[in-house]
């Protein structure tokens, strides 16, 4: 998930910095992984196989990078628009 994020973010800076509407649609394909690996993830911390300590840990964490990953799609679409009216 973590890699995934910096993945989203990198690819945000350069539609942004390129006002490249195509990289930014192309993030919501990269958003609906992370909803993916977050689901799997909540599967498997509701399995309860992980001590408490962990499971807490590994909840947060994979909270913060599905909303690093959401916000770097709510950006991509601000680039979507940007570019679109650049263009007019």
């Amino acid at each position: 998930m973590g890699n995934l994020a910096a993945d989203m973010w990198q690819q945000t800076v350069d539609s942004w910095r390129q006002r490249d509407r195509s990289a930014a649609a192309a993030l919501n394909e990269r958003d609906d992984e992370m909803k993916e690996l977050y689901a799997s993830l909540i599967a498997e911390i509701a399995s309860g196989r992980m001590t408490v300590p962990v499971t807490m840990e590994m909840t947060l964490v994979a909270r913060f990078y599905e909303r690093l990953a959401d916000h770097a799609y709510n950006i991509a679409r601000r680039v979507v628009y940007l570019a679109g009216s650049a263009h007019k």
